[in-house]
């Protein structure tokens, strides 16, 4: 391999960095950065995607398939298995890698993938190129390419309390994910107008409310649950005890919006699970974030299913978030009284 000398500058997107060869462009996207190089006579190029980081609790193979069958089999096509090479470490990230060839129309060409999985997140890089004649640049780049440590904030190890012990705890927590249509540009998963949204609020006197609500432009009706209770820390486990709550399906406001409600269509008592979670709160240095994670060894009622593997533990990340920053609005003459009964 080319080695690189001194007056190559590495330079970070996300939690990735690299050199970036010279004569190459960037197109920075909303979720990705992609720098490219091409020949405007001959048609050829090379180029290299790089994606934020999303959170995940998949093994580090179950991320590269995830990748690979989206992002590069949904892009290209791709007719063989990717001849893969062994996994290496970079800090606490574990690093997966393969190569395929690929045709795109009239253009073929080789395309490697590079993930990284750790620190409760994952995030890829892939390189494609229908020439030889980036060939240094690819090597270079590749071998550039790194993944910045993640500071972990050591878990919380406190005597058994409630809330009002633990105020780093206390305040709202928000996992906001946004629905996507299966199709993709450059690589990336186009939205829609949807959106699945759960938060959780803690108050500092050991009382908490949860919401949830789920606006799919694929189903007929907004779905909405919230549920008010207790919750205790005890070392690193946060137990949540739901005394009250319901589930409930409305019609869509007949406007289209997706922050307008219709009517009522269904209303049920909330089934009310006990749990209690090992938790963590996490700093992460390229976003400048500390996360909530929750883990639990199976899905909940609240969370749901955060892996496929019934065998791995399912664990959830919250981002913290203003109290009046909610984006989970109240159904019309709907009130969530923080009067749990203990």
């Amino acid at each position: 391999m080319i080695a690189f000398t001194g007056s190559a500058q590495k330079e970070v997107y996300d939690v990735i960095s690299y050199t970036l060869p010279a004569g190459w462009k960037k197109d920075p996207k909303e979720k990705s950065l992609q720098i490219y190089i091409t020949d405007n006579k001959t048609g050829e190029y090379a180029l290299a995607l790089m994606v934020n980081s999303t959170e995940s609790s998949e093994p580090a193979s179950g991320n590269f398939n995830k990748f690979w069958a989206t992002m590069v089999k949904g892009t290209v096509n791709v007719s063989e298995e990717p001849t893969m090479l062994p996994p290496v470490k970079d800090h606490e990230w574990d690093i997966t890698s393969g190569w395929a060839n690929y045709t795109d129309g009239a253009n073929k060409g080789i395309v490697t993938q590079k993930t990284a999985t750790g620190y409760g997140k994952m995030t890829t890089v892939i390189v494609m190129t229908n020439t030889s004649k980036y060939q240094t640049d690819l090597d270079n780049l590749l071998n550039s390419i790194g993944f910045t440590a993640l500071t972990t904030i050591q878990e919380q190890n406190t005597s058994p309390s409630t809330g009002v012990d633990n105020p780093s705890i206390a305040g709202l927590w928000v996992r906001y994910l946004v629905e996507t249509s299966g199709t993709f540009s450059n690589g990336m998963p186009m939205p829609t107008a949807g959106y699945f949204r759960y938060e959780y609020r803690f108050n500092p006197d050991g009382t908490y409310r949860y919401l949830e609500k789920t606006f799919s432009v694929y189903s007929k009706n907004i779905i909405f649950g919230y549920e008010t209770g207790t919750w205790s820390v005890n070392g690193d486990k946060l137990t949540i005890k739901p005394l009250q709550g319901k589930s409930e399906e409305w019609s869509k406001s007949a406007s289209g919006r997706t922050s307008e409600w219709g009517s009522r269509v269904k209303s049920v008592n909330r089934k009310l699970e006990t749990v209690t979670y090992t938790y963590k709160l996490h700093y992460y240095s390229g976003m400048n974030e500390t996360d909530l994670l929750l883990q639990y060894a199976k899905p909940t009622e609240r969370d749901g299913r955060q892996s496929n593997d019934d065998n791995h533990v399912n664990e959830w990340s919250y981002s913290p978030r203003a109290l009046d920053k909610s984006l989970i609005d109240l159904p019309p003459g709907t009130k969530i009284s923080f009067n749990a009964r203990r």
